[in-house]
């Protein structure tokens, strides 16, 4: 799978895309060398998916791109003031997370494209205790505090040590595993014909902490750095490369771990 992370909307035309628009951009993406396409971050219009159907191109449904917590664009880490621009879809998860991705895949489910189910993407930033899991973040007064090398660096502990860090981090109300645990269920519940992924972007802490344990797949979003670590000590989880800028060092990942790596999605909104 060679394909590419779009937005559903279609630009200047909003979100009620008209139909030649998007067989247009599907046109010039096939022939790209396209044969995939991930739904980044929120299910598509209905005549996106007869058009994957004509077409022939695969398709990875994403459902959600926040779950228990904010996903915080304007950085009010910890809820340090009041800013109802950082709320998104967490204002309305609750209560209407399980009757929205089941209405999605009763209208979706029927359409052959559909290959994969993703139930998030980079949900991990919402769980502010996971990035200092890591190592790279190191004040945890300031989430923003990153060591640069962090993109390219592989991880900085084994799993054993990742791991008794996650257990010893605070936690919040909700943890991350036990919800990604009860959306695969309901996708199950549904669906056993398709495995389930989620876009992980701090994959070597959700490969301890239970998360990517939840879902079939697992798909990295730009951690490529990740991959050869992943594999030696998770060599049993498949990988896909869900979001990606799209340089020589991403079709490389591919190449190099073919057991391992089936898909790789550039991020082209």
């Amino acid at each position: 799978m060679k394909g590419v992370s779009l937005h559903h909307d279609g630009g200047l035309v909003g979100a009620a895309v008209p139909k030649g628009v998007w067989k247009r951009r599907l046109q010039g993406l096939q022939a790209a060398g396209v044969n995939a396409i991930r739904t980044a971050h929120n299910p598509f219009s209905q005549e996106f998916f007869d058009l994957c159907d004509e077409m022939g191109i695969l398709v990875q449904n994403e459902f959600f791109d926040e779950l228990d917590y904010a996903k915080d664009k304007r950085l009010n880490y910890h809820d340090q003031h009041t800013d109802n621009l950082t709320r998104g879809y967490v204002e309305k998860f609750q209560q209407w997370a399980k009757s929205d991705l089941e209405r999605t895949m009763l209208r979706d489910r029927n359409h052959p494209s559909i290959v994969q189910w993703s139930i998030g993407n980079e949900i991990e930033w919402t769980y502010v205790h996971y990035r200092y899991v890591t190592g790279f973040w190191t004040d945890p007064n300031d989430p923003t505090k990153v060591d640069g090398s962090f993109w390219g660096a592989p991880p900085k502990f084994s799993p054993e040590e990742m791991k008794k860090r996650y257990e010893d981090s605070p936690k919040g109300e909700y943890i991350l595993a036990d919800t990604a645990k009860r959306l695969n269920g309901w996708v199950k519940a549904l669906d056993t014909t398709r495995p389930t992924t989620a876009n992980l972007i701090l994959p070597q802490v959700s490969h301890v902490s239970g998360y990517a344990d939840a879902v079939d797949l697992v798909g990295y979003s730009y951690r490529n750095s990740v991959i050869p670590w992943g594999q030696t000590y998770f060599p049993n989880k498949q990988v896909t490369i869900n979001e990606n800028p799209g340089t020589w060092d991403d079709w490389k990942q591919v190449l190099n771990h073919p057991e391992c790596v089936q898909s790789v999605y550039v991020d082209g909104y």
